[in-house]
């Protein structure tokens, strides 16, 4: 059996997300012995080269699918640096405005340490400590942080969430290369890493 560096890589990110490697293994014995029920029912002569595409035939659907920087440039977007048992990973914060009410909407499978994070980030938008001219008072928010399958909390999006609401409300949009993480307070101290 050859497996080329790409099909490594592909499994890797397509079918682990881990600190450790027992998924890792559990997924090369799985392939492994697909191609070796392919050598015995096939007999070829040649060894079995494994592309990506074999193996995903081999393994079946791929299971997670990594968050890619965005190129749009959007007022309200603004990404985030995210710590996940494998590693870590990127997290878009989405915010959209509407009229109605002064309500902040949030969806997208948050903890309770980040909807705090998230009101948080909406009174330093409408204090003083960030001045912008903006009728809360007749206007709905809504944060969204897709991937709403996967449980997100902790502080350390709190920069990212103020990030998004000051992005939205003075319609500029944030640079989609820039990852930044940090818990924010009422006293606006923030422990920002870029």
């Amino acid at each position: 059996v050859l497996v080329p560096d790409e099909t490594w890589n592909a499994l890797v990110t397509e079918y682990t997300r881990e600190a450790g490697v027992r998924e890792l293994q559990r997924q090369i014995a799985s392939l492994l012995r697909a191609c070796a029920e392919r050598w015995v029912r096939d007999r070829p002569t040649q060894p079995i080269l494994v592309t990506p595409a074999m193996m995903r035939e081999l393994l079946g659907p791929q299971k997670y699918f990594p968050e890619v920087a965005g190129r749009e440039l959007r007022p309200g977007v603004a990404t985030g640096l995210a710590w996940t048992p494998a590693g870590g990973d990127i997290l878009f914060i989405e915010s959209t405005q509407m009229p109605g009410k002064g309500s902040l909407v949030l969806t997208g499978q948050l903890g309770d340490i980040m909807k705090e994070s998230a009101q948080i980030a909406l009174s330093l938008a409408r204090s003083s400590v960030i001045p912008i001219p903006f009728d809360f008072s007749q206007r709905d928010i809504h944060i969204h942080v897709p991937a709403g399958g996967i449980p997100k909390d902790g502080p350390s999006a709190g920069v990212t969430l103020v990030t998004s609401l000051v992005s939205l409300i003075r319609n500029q949009p944030v640079d989609p290369e820039i990852g930044m993480t940090g818990e924010i307070t009422l006293r606006d101290r923030k422990s920002t890493r870029l």
